[in-house]
Protein backbone atom coordinates (compact mmCIF):
# COMPACT_ATOMS: atom_id res chain seq x y z
CA UNK A 1 0.00 0.00 0.00
CA UNK A 2 1.64 2.81 -0.94
CA UNK A 3 1.15 6.52 0.62
CA UNK A 4 1.19 4.59 3.90
CA UNK A 5 2.86 6.62 6.70
CA UNK A 6 4.32 4.56 9.22
CA UNK A 7 5.82 6.88 12.35
CA UNK A 8 8.51 5.17 14.24
CA UNK A 9 8.36 1.54 12.80
CA UNK A 10 11.90 0.05 12.23
CA UNK A 11 12.40 -2.79 9.69
CA UNK A 12 14.03 -4.88 12.74
CA UNK A 13 13.80 -8.73 12.69
CA UNK A 14 15.32 -9.20 15.61
CA UNK A 15 12.73 -9.39 18.57
CA UNK A 16 15.13 -8.30 21.25
CA UNK A 17 16.37 -5.38 19.59
CA UNK A 18 12.71 -4.10 19.25
CA UNK A 19 12.21 -4.55 22.77
CA UNK A 20 14.79 -2.55 23.44
CA UNK A 21 13.54 0.37 20.99
CA UNK A 22 10.37 0.31 23.33
CA UNK A 23 11.46 1.60 26.65
CA UNK A 24 14.83 3.31 25.00
CA UNK A 25 12.23 5.46 22.81
CA UNK A 26 10.08 6.05 25.32
CA UNK A 27 12.73 7.05 27.90
CA UNK A 28 14.12 9.68 24.96
CA UNK A 29 11.42 10.90 23.67
CA UNK A 30 9.86 11.83 26.95
CA UNK A 31 13.24 13.13 28.09
CA UNK A 32 12.96 15.55 24.92
CA UNK A 33 9.69 16.81 25.65
CA UNK A 34 10.33 17.22 29.08
CA UNK A 35 13.64 19.23 27.94
CA UNK A 36 11.78 21.30 25.32
CA UNK A 37 9.48 22.31 27.58
CA UNK A 38 11.91 23.58 30.58
CA UNK A 39 13.01 26.09 27.75
CA UNK A 40 9.82 27.50 27.31
CA UNK A 41 10.39 31.22 29.21
CA UNK A 42 8.01 31.26 32.39
CA UNK A 43 6.27 34.69 30.63
CA UNK A 44 5.60 32.65 27.69
CA UNK A 45 4.55 29.71 29.42
CA UNK A 46 2.39 31.60 31.94
CA UNK A 47 0.44 33.94 29.11
CA UNK A 48 -0.04 30.52 26.79
CA UNK A 49 -1.43 28.04 28.77
CA UNK A 50 -0.64 28.75 33.14
CA UNK A 51 -3.17 31.93 33.02
CA UNK A 52 -6.17 30.41 30.82
CA UNK A 53 -5.42 27.45 33.72
CA UNK A 54 -5.94 29.60 36.44
CA UNK A 55 -9.20 31.54 34.59
CA UNK A 56 -10.70 28.26 33.93
CA UNK A 57 -10.03 27.11 37.42
CA UNK A 58 -11.66 29.82 39.12
CA UNK A 59 -14.42 30.27 37.13
CA UNK A 60 -15.13 27.06 38.04
CA UNK A 61 -14.91 27.79 41.61
CA UNK A 62 -17.12 30.69 41.22
CA UNK A 63 -20.04 29.00 39.89
CA UNK A 64 -19.52 26.20 42.58
CA UNK A 65 -19.15 28.75 45.68
CA UNK A 66 -19.88 32.20 44.32
CA UNK A 67 -19.15 33.74 47.66
CA UNK A 68 -15.60 32.71 47.64
CA UNK A 69 -15.39 35.52 44.76
CA UNK A 70 -12.25 33.84 43.15
CA UNK A 71 -10.18 36.41 40.74
CA UNK A 72 -7.19 35.80 38.98
CA UNK A 73 -3.87 37.74 38.93
CA UNK A 74 -1.76 36.33 36.09
CA UNK A 75 -1.38 32.61 36.61
CA UNK A 76 -2.65 32.60 40.81
CA UNK A 77 -6.23 32.11 42.08
CA UNK A 78 -7.11 34.70 44.85
CA UNK A 79 -9.75 35.20 46.90
CA UNK A 80 -10.23 36.37 50.94
CA UNK A 81 -9.78 32.54 51.91
CA UNK A 82 -6.84 31.51 49.73
CA UNK A 83 -3.85 32.41 47.31
CA UNK A 84 -3.26 29.39 44.85
CA UNK A 85 -0.40 29.76 42.26
CA UNK A 86 -0.55 27.39 38.84
CA UNK A 87 3.70 26.98 38.54
CA UNK A 88 5.14 25.43 35.51
CA UNK A 89 5.25 22.20 37.77
CA UNK A 90 1.86 22.06 38.17
CA UNK A 91 0.60 22.02 34.23
CA UNK A 92 0.91 18.04 33.99
CA UNK A 93 3.15 18.29 31.26
CA UNK A 94 5.23 15.70 32.71
CA UNK A 95 2.76 12.91 32.63
CA UNK A 96 1.40 14.35 28.91
CA UNK A 97 5.38 13.89 27.66
CA UNK A 98 5.08 9.91 29.13
CA UNK A 99 1.52 9.94 27.75
CA UNK A 100 2.87 11.25 24.50
CA UNK A 101 6.15 8.81 24.17
CA UNK A 102 4.20 5.83 24.80
CA UNK A 103 1.76 6.37 22.34
CA UNK A 104 3.86 7.49 19.68
CA UNK A 105 6.71 4.33 20.22
CA UNK A 106 3.95 2.25 20.69
CA UNK A 107 3.12 -0.27 17.68
CA UNK A 108 -0.35 1.60 15.98
CA UNK A 109 -1.59 2.97 13.15
CA UNK A 110 -1.33 6.58 12.52
CA UNK A 111 -4.85 7.65 12.71
CA UNK A 112 -4.74 5.85 16.09
CA UNK A 113 -1.69 7.30 17.48
CA UNK A 114 -3.55 10.76 16.91
CA UNK A 115 -6.90 9.92 17.89
CA UNK A 116 -4.66 9.14 20.82
CA UNK A 117 -2.78 11.71 21.55
CA UNK A 118 -5.94 14.46 20.79
CA UNK A 119 -7.11 12.48 23.85
CA UNK A 120 -3.97 12.11 25.73
CA UNK A 121 -4.07 15.83 25.69
CA UNK A 122 -7.69 16.24 26.86
CA UNK A 123 -7.77 14.05 29.45
CA UNK A 124 -4.29 15.54 31.29
CA UNK A 125 -6.26 19.17 30.58
CA UNK A 126 -9.62 17.88 32.19
CA UNK A 127 -7.67 16.22 35.15
CA UNK A 128 -5.14 18.70 35.99
CA UNK A 129 -8.05 21.27 36.00
CA UNK A 130 -10.07 18.92 38.60
CA UNK A 131 -6.84 18.75 40.25
CA UNK A 132 -6.28 22.32 41.02
CA UNK A 133 -10.17 22.98 41.57
CA UNK A 134 -9.52 20.30 44.14
CA UNK A 135 -6.41 21.89 45.44
CA UNK A 136 -8.04 25.46 46.03
CA UNK A 137 -11.03 23.80 47.66
CA UNK A 138 -8.73 21.35 50.02
CA UNK A 139 -7.02 24.68 51.13
CA UNK A 140 -10.02 26.69 51.57
CA UNK A 141 -11.66 24.30 53.22
CA UNK A 142 -9.50 21.48 54.92
CA UNK A 143 -6.06 23.29 55.05
CA UNK A 144 -4.72 19.94 56.81
CA UNK A 145 -5.28 17.82 53.90
CA UNK A 146 -3.40 20.04 51.27
CA UNK A 147 -0.62 19.14 51.04
CA UNK A 148 -0.99 15.14 50.75
CA UNK A 149 -3.52 15.96 48.45
CA UNK A 150 -1.13 17.99 46.69
CA UNK A 151 2.36 15.95 47.10
CA UNK A 152 0.83 12.52 47.15
CA UNK A 153 -2.50 11.79 46.49
CA UNK A 154 -3.40 13.89 42.93
CA UNK A 155 0.14 13.08 41.62
CA UNK A 156 -0.41 8.95 42.09
CA UNK A 157 -4.38 9.32 40.99
CA UNK A 158 -3.18 11.09 37.96
CA UNK A 159 -0.79 8.54 36.90
CA UNK A 160 -2.67 5.73 37.30
CA UNK A 161 -5.87 7.58 35.05
CA UNK A 162 -3.46 8.31 32.41
CA UNK A 163 -1.82 4.45 32.63
CA UNK A 164 -5.44 3.46 32.49
CA UNK A 165 -5.86 5.32 29.45
CA UNK A 166 -3.20 4.36 27.74
CA UNK A 167 -3.83 0.56 28.42
CA UNK A 168 -7.17 1.35 27.20
CA UNK A 169 -6.13 2.69 23.82
CA UNK A 170 -3.24 0.41 23.25
CA UNK A 171 -5.52 -2.78 22.48
CA UNK A 172 -7.33 -2.09 20.50
CA UNK A 173 -4.05 -1.11 18.18
CA UNK A 174 -2.90 -4.51 18.94
CA UNK A 175 -5.83 -5.40 16.91
CA UNK A 176 -4.91 -3.44 13.82
CA UNK A 177 -1.43 -2.52 13.30
CA UNK A 178 -1.62 -1.49 9.58
CA UNK A 179 -3.77 1.54 9.03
Amino acid sequence: MMGRLTLLKLPVKNRRLMNIFYPLGFLLLSTLLEALYLNIPENTLRDVYLDHVATISAQVINVITPSDKVFIHQNSLLSGKAYLEVARTCSGSSVLFFLVAAILVFSASVRHKIVGLVLALLLVVVINLLRIIGLYFAMVYQPDWFLPIHIYISPTLTIILCCLFFAWWALPAKETPGD
